[in-house]
């Protein structure tokens, strides 16, 4: 399974613009934040010839289902997860942690797979100034910067009345700047928080076979609550 799809609260590809964003300031981004939906959807070209893939995932409450295709053929797959935990807390004092818990499960007539993963994140947050060229003004946009991060993952295979699992544990820390997602605040309110992501990158690479461009996209959107 993709790690992108194990880990599909986080991405870090950088801020792209939105024709609407909302101000916002400590106060309202403060506190502890329960995801409530999220749509994102991140598509990748790599090869010679290009093969494009497309993940679409779909988050509602507990709720998230992931559709995949490929321009290679292959048949659509869907897999079907729940979520546990997806809390983030922001502090006045400029610190955050993210709590994620989903398990994802594939069942077939001969067999069922399941992969939970427990992921925590920590680090330092700014807003970003304002933007002339991008029409952004100030408070528009924040930066989170990961500063540690640590996921465990558990699969489980069951087949013919057996059961097997696997356990493992990444531990990552990260320098002040080194690894930073950029969010562009949509709304912001005194329960509701909306914020959107869109970024893109690629590289070109040369071998026996000829010069081969990769490319990556995404662009996705997140509500979080308080209650």
């Amino acid at each position: 399974m993709k790690k992108t799809l194990i880990l599909l609260f986080v991405a870090a590809l950088g801020a792209g613009t939105i024709s609407s964003c909302s101000k916002s300031n400590k106060g309202k981004l403060s506190g502890e934040w329960t995801l409530s939906s999220m749509t994102s959807t991140e598509t990748s070209t790599n090869g010679n010839p290009s093969v494009t893939d497309t993940d679409v995932t779909t988050l509602d409450g507990s709720t998230v289902t992931i559709v995949s295709s490929s321009t290679d053929g292959s048949a659509t797959s869907t897999i079907n997860g729940t979520v546990a935990t997806a809390t983030w807390t922001i502090e006045k004092d400029g610190t955050w942690t993210r709590t994620t818990d989903m398990t994802y499960t594939i069942t077939e007539p001969t067999y069922s797979y399941s992969a939970q993963s427990v992921n925590t994140e920590s680090g330092t947050w700014s807003f970003i100034g304002k933007n002339k060229t991008a029409e952004l003004g100030k408070n528009e946009r924040v930066a989170m910067s990961v500063l540690a991060s640590t996921t465990t993952i558990t699969y489980t295979y069951t087949a013919g009345g057996i059961s097997s699992s696997d356990t493992s544990t990444d531990t990552d820390t990260y320098a002040e700047g080194e690894n930073v997602e950029t969010f562009l605040i949509v709304e912001s309110k005194s329960k509701e928080l909306s914020l959107s992501q869109v970024g893109a990158s690629s590289y070109t690479s040369t071998d026996s076979n000829g010069t081969t461009t990769s490319s990556s996209t995404l662009n996705s959107a997140m509500v979080l609550i308080q209650e």
